[in-house]
């Protein structure tokens, strides 16, 4: 077991106000090295013990060590156990935590710069540290809600469908699937198996408004389809009722209007309605093109929305994921 001298954790406990501000926090543990497991001991003066010669007469004085363990050097010097409790977390995981972001080895991990030099064990200590701080109740601070207010809100008619977010978790396995890439040759299926696993568990993607609106578009297009089949039928009956009638009233005004008989006003008032009538079923006579057009454009727009539907809610294959890194 480790001894240490009384008076180096008197600065470091009883002082601990100041200690807390002034010193870094590995420092800071190296004063009571071994309170995470209470595996070492301190001494410190118990009580002085007269030295006296072979008269009895007092020629010195010598003070009685006592030796403590660490954790119950620690409990009297703090008045309680918090220390003790959560020695864990201040001495390792908060100590990693500065390290973590120092390290020229681990800062591309850290910083989350996927695209760099990268190593698999650096995250999984960073991920494990961050997990013990978050169990116990620290709090870490990122700008997620000023992203989110500022970047992501609903602006000039655009809605966000926002992906299930990207936690240290994630963001692990996402490096550990793409890391082959930057070092050597992209191990497909692992990438693609990683993207699969996101967008198959993306329920706010995939139950989105987002999609919802893709779907009624879908609906929409069926329905457009349908009266637009019917306009383009109904115009056409008309088209050829029009020859039909045309043909028999010419055939009435041939035989009726012999020898001036139309020149009054009631016959040529008549024809004139039958005349202004006639020009605005002609006017129609566009309707069948233009619908046929709208048909041949309405598939195209159903699957461009089914496509959109398709790569929104299930994984594209490798060639697609493996062209976002380049």
């Amino acid at each position: 077991m480790k001894a240490f001298s009384f008076y180096i954790l008197l600065g470091a406990l009883f002082s601990r106000t100041d200690a807390a501000e002034q010193k870094h926090i590995d420092e800071a543990y190296s004063d009571v090295w071994g309170v995470i497991n209470c595996d070492s001991s301190i001494t410190y003066p118990n009580y002085p013990r007269p030295l006296n010669d072979i008269n009895g007469i007092q020629i010195d004085t010598e003070i009685v060590p006592k030796e403590v363990n660490i954790c119950d050097a620690v409990r009297d010097a703090l008045g309680s156990d918090d220390f003790v409790n959560n020695a864990e977390t201040y001495c390792t995981c908060l100590s990693n935590a500065v390290y973590w972001g120092s390290s020229s080895n681990a800062k591309p991990s850290f910083d989350g710069e996927i695209n760099a030099h990268i190593t698999g064990p650096y995250l999984d200590w960073i991920h494990k540290d961050e997990t013990y701080l978050s169990n116990n109740d620290y709090t870490i601070i990122t700008d997620r809600a000023s992203v989110v207010k500022n970047q992501l809100a609903a602006t000039n008619g655009w809605t966000f469908v926002r992906a299930p977010e990207i936690d240290l978790a994630t963001y692990k396995r996402l490096s550990k699937a793409v890391m082959s890439c930057y070092t050597g040759t992209c191990d497909e299926p692992k990438v693609r198996a990683f993207f699969a696993s996101y967008v198959e568990n993306a329920d706010s993607v995939i139950d989105s408004d987002f999609i919802r609106i893709l779907n009624k578009w879908v609906a929409l297009f069926e329905s457009l389809k349908k009266r637009t089949t019917d306009v383009q039928t109904y115009s056409k009956l008309v088209q050829a009722r029009l020859k039909t009638v045309s043909s028999k009233v010419n055939s009435v005004k041939a035989n009726v209007c012999k020898n001036n008989a139309c020149k009054g006003s009631t016959p040529a008032n008549a024809f004139k309605k039958y005349a202004s009538t006639v020009a605005t079923v002609k006017s129609l006579q566009g309707v069948p093109i233009a619908a046929g057009k709208a048909l041949a454009n309405i598939p195209k727009m159903t699957q461009i929305t089914l496509n959109a539907i398709k790569y929104t809610t299930t994984p594209a294959d490798e060639e697609h994921y493996l062209n976002l890194m380049n």
